[in-house]
């Protein structure tokens, strides 16, 4: 099954070769800046990055929309052709804020439409999923649903019924991530992801092996399928996060290499 492409403001997902994706995680607008100024300066060494996530679960007062909308006004002035990918990532799925917290400040985001794409986290609900994701789409904004496993690797058509969810519940993009603690369940989780994008996918699909044992499945979606893959510039949002330059030599290697 061919997938259909996502826009993420310039940026087309779902392409044969993964975007690569760099979170900044600042607790500070300040530190926020430093981050976008390490980002600038990879960029100027000729390092491709394709979207920017701002992970404000990181920031001191991530309700603070107006410190946020200033960042997001710095971030399009530094990087006007880069999408910005908005996340407020809830504690039970790696983040730093209590799930309750995210639906009011991710629909104050939408409805100012200070983001090209929101992640909003599965567990929050199937309706309250369809409520932000419709709001998304009126203001003109992709929706990222997401899934976030940090205890096990969930079984293969598990991890495919999961997607599929995400995919009916009207994502632009579905994406899943979860952490091995077997050299198996790594090799389970890009299994799944290929059963997904050859047979199911109507979106972009995004999946990882978290830690360093899945570190490998950040740079092999031009194989699996996998449409987004996040690298590191500084101090990294998840743990297996690659350096972006180590990660977009690798990917150049298998794009080259791939059969």
């Amino acid at each position: 099954m061919s997938a259909t492409l996502c826009r993420i403001k310039d940026i087309t997902v779902g392409e044969e070769r993964p975007r690569v994706c760099v979170p900044l995680t600042g607790t500070t607008a300040e530190e926020m800046k430093k981050q976008a100024d390490l980002i600038r300066s990879a960029c100027l060494r000729g390092v491709t990055i394709d979207l920017l996530e701002i992970r404000a679960d990181f920031l001191k007062q991530p309700e603070n929309t107006d410190e946020i909308a200033g960042i997001m006004e710095m971030l399009r002035e530094m990087f006007p052709e880069k999408g910005l990918l908005f996340t407020l990532r809830s504690r039970e799925e790696g983040g730093k804020i209590s799930q309750a917290e995210i639906p009011p400040i991710l629909s104050r985001i939408i409805d100012a439409k200070l983001a090209d794409a929101v992640d909003i986290e599965m567990s929050l609900g199937d309706d309250r999923c369809r409520s932000l994701i419709g709001a998304a789409h009126d203001a003109g904004i992709a929706a990222l649903l997401s899934n976030h496993d940090f205890d096990a690797t969930p079984a293969t058509l598990e991890i495919v019924e999961r997607l599929r969810h995400m995919q009916e519940l009207g994502a632009d993009i579905a994406k899943l991530a979860a952490m091995p603690e077997t050299k198996q369940d790594v090799l389970r989780l890009m299994e799944a992801t290929v059963i997904m994008h050859e047979k199911y996918a109507r979106i972009p699909i995004v999946t990882m092996s978290m830690g360093r044992l899945g570190a490998m499945t950040r740079i092999t979606g031009e194989i699996t399928g996998s449409a987004i893959t996040f690298a590191s510039v500084g101090e990294g949002s998840a743990p297996g996060q690659l350096p972006i330059e180590m990660l977009a030599s690798a990917l150049d290697f298998m794009s080259e290499y791939k059969g």
